[in-house]
């Protein structure tokens, strides 16, 4: 899958690119997990090719890490869910004990994928690689006071606080910033 967007943020060798999901997006049945609000969504990307805030940049995943990622994200939960109930109800002998393993079984394998999420597959096989810069923009780089990364001007979200414009990578940051400004502030 191959998507263009305009790089709003950088750090540590990964770009976040914001992008209009294609019209196939609207008829897949997975869009909520993939972008839950409607129009633009932001994708994180190796950032390889050192694209800068405000450039277009096409990222890419291969099918089969999607294929892969789909299965681990749908099927791992669901193979615990039914796990857990039939060794549970087999252990106790009792559909209640049943029901209980399932959802037990189905939330550790849940934990169990997001902490491989983190610590394995997110920073190597399954994350989009950018593949092609497609245009360069100059813009005036400023750190986002939460979590530090390099944001445009031009094209991020901005706050005022106490007469000065705070500028960030995304609306967590933004929110985080806005309900104790203090916090942030003292790291400047």
């Amino acid at each position: 899958m191959r998507e263009s967007g305009t790089v709003v943020s950088t750090q540590g060798g990964i770009a976040r690119i914001e992008f209009v999901p294609k019209e196939a997006c609207e008829h897949c049945g997975a869009k909520g997990f993939c972008h839950p609000s409607p129009g633009k969504m932001v994708a994180e990307a190796i950032n390889e090719l050192e694209a800068k805030v405000g450039d277009e940049a096409t990222i890419e995943t291969g099918v089969g890490e999607s294929i892969l990622a789909s299965v681990l994200i749908f099927l791992v939960p669901i193979a615990g869910l039914i796990g857990g109930y039939l060794l549970a109800k087999w252990i106790w002998k009792s559909e209640g004990a049943g029901a209980i393993g399932a959802i037990a079984l189905m939330a550790a394998f849940i934990g169990v994928l997001a902490y491989l999420d983190r610590r394995v597959f997110r920073p190597k096989k399954f994350m989009p690689r950018i593949v092609s810069v497609v245009r360069r923009e100059v813009n005036t780089l400023v750190k986002d006071p939460v979590c530090g990364m390099d944001v445009s001007e031009e094209t991020t979200l901005k706050t005022d606080h106490s007469g000065k414009t705070y500028y960030f990578c995304c609306e967590t940051c933004k929110t985080a910033f806005e309900k104790t400004p203090d916090e942030y502030l003292k790291k400047e």
